[in-house]
């Protein structure tokens, strides 16, 4: 402690510690990851999760800069802008292609802003970037993920609700 203290004198004592034991129970459970074999799946779920999150902040990003929408459609879309509204890509066995799990249950009007969105984002990327881009293909199952607790109307078909006891967020008009 007297060490990073040494480097970082301005830095609050709390932190330092907060991230010290960070750092030792990250490697702690790392190594318990690989002794088990769950590391790889660990590092797989990962890119999953880090991929929804970079197409969530692209997405979020084009509609911040786009200007083809009203504030109140801004506002709409923005509800939809969220972690379990993305869709679940998987690596497929060759290198530069990912498969896409579509959600059986988002609503066409949320598909095609998406759509839309990305489509923006791509024409955004400079040519390298584009090349580089992988392949994605869309998977002949859909994704098993469950409709999320609270949504919006508008974003969840209705046949994937009715009969449920969600909680709606509702639709400011």
């Amino acid at each position: 402690m007297k060490n990073v203290r040494a480097l970082y004198p301005d830095a609050p004592k709390g932190s330092i510690r907060v991230a010290t034991v960070r750092y030792y129970t990250s490697l702690y459970e790392s190594h318990m990851k690989k002794k088990k074999n769950q590391f790889k799946n660990h590092l797989s779920r990962q890119r999953k999760y880090e991929r929804r999150k970079r197409k969530l902040s692209a997405r979020k990003s084009i509609l911040n800069k786009t200007s083809h929408l009203d504030e109140r459609e801004r506002k709409k879309a923005m509800t939809v802008m969220r972690l379990d509204f993305m869709s679940s890509e998987h690596s497929d066995d060759e290198e530069n292609t990912l498969i896409v799990s579509k959600l059986p249950w988002r609503s066409e009007e949320v598909d095609s802003l998406f759509e839309a969105l990305d489509e923006k984002h791509s024409r955004s990327l400079s040519r390298k970037s584009r090349r580089m881009a992988l392949t994605r293909y869309e998977a002949n199952d859909p994704s098993k993920r469950a409709v999320p607790d609270r949504f919006p109307t508008f974003a969840v078909k209705k046949d994937h609700y009715k009969d449920r006891p969600f909680k709606f967020i509702k639709n400011k008009k």
